[in-house]
C-alpha cells in the first residue's frame, strides 16, 4: 500500500509539473528555442532555465553537466527545484543574462557547426554574459536559501559562522591545500558560474576540505546530551533508564586508524589514492544516533557553497604571517571555539 501510495503522489506531482511547463511553453518567447529560435522546443537546461530545441539540447549536453543539465520537457521526470528554475528563468530573462553583450545585428547561427560555436561561446565561454548581474543572482540566491530555511529553524548561524571563519583561517594558513582548491574552482565552475551542489561530485577536493575542517576544527568535542530511553547494558556497565550520557565525537574525529596523523589538517584524510573523495563513518561533525542536529543538511550545503563562493571571488590573506596564526580555541567545553581572525579579502 505503501508503495502505491508513492506512486500515486509522484504521478500527482509529476502532472502538475507539466501543467506548470506546459503554462511556461505558451509564453512568447519560450515558443522558440533560446538558441536557435527553432519553433516549438520540448527540450530544456533546466539550471540555466531556458527552453530548446533537440538539436541544440544535444549540444547543451555535450557542454557537460557542471555547464547546462538537460531534460525532456515531457518525457522526463522533474524535481520541484527544476521546475522552480525555470519558473525563475525562462528565455526572456535567460538572454537578457546570456546574450546582454551581443553584437549589434547579431544574426542566429543555422547551420549545426555555427550553432555548436555560438552556444559553446554563450555559456561555456559566457562571451556575451552580463557580468554586473552575477552578484544580484547570487544575493538573491543566498538570501532566498539561507532566510527562507532558517525560518524553519534549521542551521543554527552562529555554529555555521564559527566553521566558515575557522575555514578562512585554514585555508589562508594553508596556501598549498587554497593552490589545489582555485585550480578545481578554475576547471569545474570557473569564475562567473554560481557553484551548486550538482557540481560538488566533480570537485572532491574541496568536498574533502570542506569535511577536514570540520574534522580539524572539531567544533561540539562531545555532541550534545542525550537521554537513555530504557536501562542498557554497555560493555558490563548499566546505565539506567533516564541517565544523560555525552558522546566523544573528538575520539571519532581523531582516531588515528582512519585518520593517520589526526592532529594535522590533510584534505587527504577524504580522498582515495585516486584522489576521489572517500566518504568516512567517522566522520560525525554534527553529533551521532537517531537525535542528530536537525540543520545538519542545510549546514552541509552551505558549507561546501559557502567556500567555492568565497574562494572563486577573493583570494584571502591574514594581516599576520600565517605561521604566527594561533588556532588554538578560546573555549573549550561544549563547543571548541576558534579564535576571532582578521583577514583581507582581495578580489581576484
Amino acid at each position: 500500500m505503501a508503495t502505491r501510495s508513492c506512486r500515486e503522489k509522484a504521478q500527482k506531482l509529476n502532472e502538475q509539473h507539466q501543467l506548470i511547463l506546459s503554462k511556461l511553453l505558451r509564453e512568447e518567447d519560450n515558443k522558440y528555442c533560446a538558441d536557435c529560435e527553432a519553433k516549438g522546443p520540448r527540450w530544456a537546461s533546466w539550471n540555466t532555465g531556458v527552453f530548446i530545441c533537440i538539436r541544440c539540447a544535444g549540444i547543451h549536453r555535450n557542454l557537460g553537466v557542471h555547464i547546462s543539465r538537460v531534460k525532456s520537457v515531457n518525457l522526463d521526470q522533474w524535481t520541484p527545484e527544476q521546475i522552480q528554475c525555470m519558473q525563475d528563468m525562462g528565455n526572456t530573462k535567460s538572454r537578457l543574462l546570456y546574450e546582454a553583450n551581443l553584437p549589434e545585428n547579431f544574426r542566429r547561427p543555422q547551420t549545426d557547426q555555427a550553432v555548436e560555436f555560438f552556444i559553446r561561446d554563450k555559456y561555456e565561454k559566457k562571451k556575451y554574459y552580463d557580468k554586473n548581474a552575477i552578484a544580484i543572482t547570487n544575493k538573491e540566491k543566498g538570501r532566498f536559501s539561507l532566510m527562507t530555511l532558517r525560518n524553519l529553524g534549521m542551521g543554527k548561524r552562529s555554529i555555521e559562522d564559527r566553521v566558515q571563519e575557522e575555514a578562512r583561517c585554514l585555508v589562508e594558513e594553508l596556501r598549498k591545500t587554497n593552490a589545489k582548491v582555485q585550480e578545481e574552482i578554475d576547471r569545474v565552475i570557473g569564475r562567473h558560474w554560481s557553484p551548486c551542489m550538482q557540481d560538488r561530485s566533480h570537485m572532491p577536493y574541496m568536498d574533502a576540505v570542506v569535511h577536514e575542517i570540520q574534522r580539524y576544527v572539531n567544533l561540539v568535542p562531545t555532541g550534545i546530551p542525550h537521554a537513555v530511553t530504557q536501562d542498557i547494558n554497555f560493555r558490563n556497565y548499566l546505565i539506567p533508564k533516564g541517565t544523560n550520557i555525552l558522546t566523544s565525537l573528538t575520539s571519532v574525529l581523531r582516531d588515528d586508524k582512519e585518520f593517520p596523523n589526526p592532529g594535522v589538517f590533510d584534505p587527504g584524510h577524504f580522498l582515495d589514492e585516486s584522489g576521489n573523495f572517500r566518504k568516512s563513518d567517522y566522520f560525525m561533525a554534527f553529533s551521532t544516533g537517531k537525535r542528530v542536529c536537525l540543520g545538519e543538511g542545510l549546514a552541509r550545503v552551505e558549507l561546501f557553497l559557502f567556500q567555492p563562493t568565497i574562494l572563486q571571488k577573493f583570494t584571502l590573506k591574514s594581516v599576520v604571517d600565517p605561521k604566527d596564526l594561533d588556532i588554538t580555541p578560546v573555549v573549550n567545553g561544549l563547543a571548541s571555539v576558534p579564535p576571532f581572525y582578521r583577514l583581507c579579502f582581495i578580489p581576484v
